[in-house]
């Protein structure tokens, strides 16, 4: 009797730790999908600011252009 008592609490204690990892690994990949986000959202925000001083170093480059047609 006691020896199934004794193989019966070290189950539960097996899968009281399988739980407890099996909830830190849960806990651990939706930390990793959060930063995954926003990584995505700073390569995001990078591009944008790209773009627009691409946009803007376009844009100085052709007053040169304007100046010499509007000012002759």
């Amino acid at each position: 009797m006691q020896q199934w008592l004794y193989k019966f609490s070290d189950f539960n204690m097996r899968l009281a730790l399988t739980i407890f990892i099996f909830i830190v690994f849960l806990f651990s990949f939706f930390a990793y999908a959060e930063a995954e986000r926003a990584i995505d959202k700073a390569n995001n925000i990078r591009l944008q600011s790209f773009l627009l001083a691409d946009e803007l170093r376009q844009s100085s480059d052709d007053l040169p252009a304007w100046w010499a047609v509007l000012m002759p």
